[in-house]
């Protein structure tokens, strides 16, 4: 990922995982599903209950947990290959994605012509 301009940290398992996020507070999370101790759905879970804006884009060999409605969580569900361009666009998108301001109405919505205003 570095070759597409991002910064990475890598961790060993899902609790050094959850340490980095803490401390380091990153942009992303790109992570495995098979991880030692702890599944890569749980660290899901844990991840988004401290940020629930924090994406996550699951890269994972194994396409049986595509369908685990924790995953679903993910905002991408990718299957690992060895061209990185699919991950490096997703990425991408995801953090586009997360980084439009969500629009706030600047108005109050127009009436129906039925409706009866109390004058």
């Amino acid at each position: 990922m570095a070759h597409a301009g991002h910064a990475t940290l890598a961790a060993s398992d899902a609790g050094e995982a959850l340490a980095i996020v803490k401390t380091a507070m990153p942009d992303a999370v790109v992570l495995e599903i098979r991880l030692p101790g702890m599944d890569g759905i749980e660290l899901i879970g844990r991840l988004i209950g401290r940020n629930p804006r924090l994406p996550v884009v699951i890269y994972t060999g194994d396409d049986s947990y595509r369908n685990n409605f924790i995953a679903w969580v993910a905002d991408a569900y990718l299957l690992k290959c060895s061209d990185l361009s699919e991950l490096t666009d997703t990425l991408r998108q995801v953090l586009a994605k997360r980084r439009t301001p969500v629009p706030v109405a600047s108005r109050r919505p127009e009436r129906p012509a039925s409706y009866a205003s109390a004058r």
